[in-house]
């Protein structure tokens, strides 16, 4: 698949200010496949049906570290920027769940039928623990953020 920005995420985002917002992460469990939809308006309609977020030691959703908006004057595109995340020691040893992709979301109040997706991740950046996707066994998922950051809107 391939990354993908959610409708109603980037015109909350572009009319709130992403440097103001609470950005915060998930992980969907593999076992039951999601299929982006940029259409999908809060939480509740990704893991509507039969998608499961992860349930596994050691997780829970992360706040991004850090929301920033840059200009990238040479590659005529502004970034939106959110910093590295970590999950630690997920899983057990074996037989852990396996990591289809991240969703990167706007927290409104903490409930899925208000919290609204703004990216889905499939397609992380290279290195050392984050290729998607990833089976748990107790090892640390990162997420890096590439460079330019994890959304780039690019001037035609």
């Amino acid at each position: 698949m391939a990354n993908t920005l959610y409708t109603t995420g980037m015109t909350h985002a572009v009319a709130n200010g992403v440097d103001t917002l609470d950005i915060r992460f998930l992980l969907i469990d593999n076992a039951n496949p999601y299929t982006p939809n940029k259409d999908h308006a809060t939480i509740a309609d990704v893991v509507a049906g039969v998608v499961t977020e992860l349930s596994t030691t050691n997780y829970a959703r992360q706040a991004a570290a850090s929301e920033a908006v840059t200009a990238d004057l040479t590659g005529d595109q502004v970034n939106l920027e959110f910093g590295d995340i970590s999950w630690a020691d997920l899983g057990p040893g074996t037989g852990g769940p396996t990591v289809q992709g991240a969703l990167a979301y706007i927290h409104i109040d903490g409930t899925d039928a208000n919290d609204i997706p703004l990216e889905w991740i499939d397609e992380a950046p290279t290195g050392a623990g984050n290729k998607l996707p990833f089976v748990v066994n107790g090892a640390t998922f990162n997420l890096n953020e590439p460079t330019g950051g994890f959304i780039g809107i690019v001037q035609a």
